[in-house]
This record gives structure tokens, C-alpha cells and sequence, in this order.
């Protein structure tokens, strides 16, 4: 599976398998370990990145996927 993602600063693209962990470098250049899911009908991304974590869900509406929510959690020490 492919997701590609533009906006006016920059366009990404990852390809994975759903429920395998694969390498990531993200669109702000973090290199993080991430995983999708199909959960419900929505792609859940996790990535996981020193000690933080960040929750992406996607969801397909009008004909595009959409990000309808992003959650992210840093350990606090």
C-alpha cells in the first residue's frame, strides 16, 4: 500500500504493508518506526520516535483520504 501526501511545503510518500513496521523519515525529516492499521474502516499510523509517539488516523471522505485526527505524546521525564 502507497500513501502519498502534498501540501504547499512538501510531498511524501510511504509504502508499507498493513500491521508491519517499516522505517519512515516524515516530512519535518524525523526518522521515526512506524505502523498502520486498518481499524474500523480508518488507516491508524503509529509513529514512534526517542521515547515520543504520534497517532495519525485517515479516513477516506469525498473521494480522498483525509487525516481526521493527530495525536501526539512526548515521555515525560
Amino acid at each position: 500500500m502507497t500513501i502519498k501526501t502534498e501540501s504547499t511545503f512538501k510531498t511524501t510518500e510511504i509504502s508499507f504493508k498493513l500491521g508491519e513496521e517499516f522505517d519512515e523519515v516524515t516530512a519535518d525529516n524525523r526518522k521515526v518506526k512506524s505502523i498502520i492499521t486498518l481499524e474500523n474502516g480508518s488507516l491508524i499510523q503509529v509513529q514512534k520516535w526517542h521515547g515520543k509517539e504520534t497517532t495519525i488516523k485517515r479516513q477516506i471522505a469525498d473521494g480522498k483520504m483525509v487525516v481526521v485526527s493527530f495525536l501526539a505524546i512526548a515521555r515525560i521525564i
